[in-house]
């Protein structure tokens, strides 16, 4: 990864001390690029390559003709890859080149009620990087693409910064709008940490006030008011792939425990399953549930579930069983054996369609068994809590000697918010929580040296402050981030 920027700014006094404009530009230069290359330490780690070295070998090079200038996929009949090569081998490079700016007025009147008020408006434009997912299995691109876009925010906000009482009370209050396009999700899938694209918009308020009547005390305050709202984006739930549609069959995969789906094709197969005995749609490698009733979790919004391969193209069968284990199977000089899909399709099923994410249009022909995509537009975004509250208050006490002593209170509030784009009520959701936080500081004359006691998470609370859901590999457990326990401390400091 690498990030080159140049930017400049300038600003023009309209009318000096009262009405000035400001403008900046910034261009970015950034470059991701992944290279995979079947080289390895191990052993028996996917011992079938060539390019493999045996543990303790003393001399391991890097093979320089693994790398490729064409995308992670490229077939392994390019003249570029090597012997024993892999599909998910060879180099990615993603290059994003894009100018970002804002224009800020600023406009200083003088009223009667204020000390000093000063009102601004700025729109601006900005980036966020795009990057690579890093594709460790074969169904990886099937859930995002190799590349995820940079993510760019139009933004206007509308201020206004006042001091008040004599300079005793500052105020700053101002509201504002994103809208993002190419929003960065984070997700788990197919066994890996990836970034989704969506379109997405937020806006808001927030206000920020500290108030010192006297010089020995002071009190702040900051408040923020969220709305956030995901654009139509069509995405498969990895944890309801299903998505509740009536006669889907959600299979788990014998091989690696992932999750896909399967779909009827025709009336006659609605309500069966392939892992059941009756030979008009039993496909090999597919098995009931423990219990034999493929509608076990239909209470839980899953209508049939079965065991079985989630793996669209590969082979069903191999060329010597092809009389006893696909009789119905006719080879092509370009298909000499049936694929999973193929048998599915004999029986009257099929892996589901892939989805266009864009306008969830099904992709005829692309059976990638990833689920039924749903439309996360006006969902809120994950980790974007509705409103915040803080407020703090210290006091300091004059001793002997030009010693001082501070103590101080910190008290945070935020409301609930989801853990991921979906908002499933029954596990995405995030409760409000508050915490505070205590301190007392003991003070050198001319701050030479400070001594200070301190508590945080105060009532030692367990507070949820993030969740986020692993692959279904791993059972669909969800990770808890929690606030750290009530932690009491001494610090002591010098400055020179």
């Amino acid at each position: 990864m690498q990030s080159r920027s140049a930017f400049l700014e300038g600003t023009y006094d309209i009318i000096p001390n009262e009405l000035k404009v400001i403008f900046g530009a910034r261009y970015n230069d950034d470059r991701s690029s992944l290279l995979r290359t079947p080289l390895a330490v191990g052993g028996g780690l996917l011992s079938n390559s060539p390019q493999f070295a045996t543990i303790g070998s003393t001399n391991v090079s890097f093979p320089v003709n693994v790398r490729s200038p064409t995308a992670i996929g490229t077939p392994c009949t390019s003249p570029n890859t090597p012997v024993g090569c892999n599909p998910k081998f060879g180099e990615n490079v993603n290059t994003t080149d894009l100018w970002t700016g804002r224009a800020t007025i600023q406009w200083s009147p003088k009223v009667s009620w204020t000390d000093q008020t000063q009102l601004y408006a700025t729109i601006s434009r900005g980036e966020l990087a795009g990057g690579l997912n890093v594709s460790n299995n074969a169904q990886a691109s099937a859930v995002v693409g190799t590349v995820f876009q940079p993510a760019t925010v139009d933004a206007l906000e509308l201020g206004t910064k006042n001091t008040l009482l004599d300079g005793t009370l500052q105020a700053n209050l101002d509201v504002w709008y994103y809208n993002y396009e190419n929003y960065q999700v984070g997700i788990i899938a197919n066994r890996q940490a990836l970034t989704l694209n969506i379109p997405a918009h937020l806006y808001g308020a927030e206000g920020e006030f500290v108030w010192q009547p006297e010089d020995d005390l002071a009190f702040n305050l900051t408040l923020s008011l969220t709305q956030s709202a995901a654009g139509n984006a069509f995405v498969a739930d990895q944890r309801n792939p299903t998505a509740g549609q009536a006669n889907a069959i959600l299979v788990k995969d014998l091989i690696n425990g992932s999750n896909c789906v399967i779909q009827p094709v025709n009336a006659g197969a609605a309500g069966h399953t392939p892992g059941e005995t009756n030979p008009a749609f039993h496909i090999k490698n597919f098995y009931l549930p423990n219990g034999g009733n493929a509608a076990a979790d239909a209470a839980f919004g899953v209508p049939l579930v079965n065991y079985g391969i989630c793996a669209p193209t590969s082979a069903f069968t191999s060329v010597t069983n092809l009389a006893t284990e696909a009789p119905w199977f006719t080879p092509t000089p370009g298909h000499p054996v049936p694929t999973n899909e193929d048998a599915l399709e004999h029986f009257g099923f099929q892996y589901s369609l892939a989805t266009n994410p864009t306008t969830g249009a099904l992709i005829t022909g692309n059976h990638d068994g990833n689920g039924v995509a749903v439309n996360l537009h006006g969902n809120k975004l994950p980790q974007v809590p509705n409103a915040q509250v803080g407020v703090g208050a210290q006091w300091t006490a004059h001793l002997g000697g030009d010693y001082t002593l501070v103590p101080r209170v910190d008290y945070y509030w935020q409301s609930s918010f989801e853990s991921r784009v979906w908002n499933d009520p029954n596990i995405d959701r995030v409760n409000g929580w508050d915490t505070a936080n205590a301190q007392i500081q003991l003070n050198a004359p001319d701050s030479k040296w400070y001594a200070k006691v301190f508590a945080t998470n105060l009532f030692d609370k367990r507070n949820p402050t993030g969740v986020y859901l692993t692959d279904p590999t791993s059972a669909l457990f969800t990770n808890v981030f929690s606030e750290d326990p009530r932690v009491v401390g001494v610090s002591v400091g010098a400055n020179w």
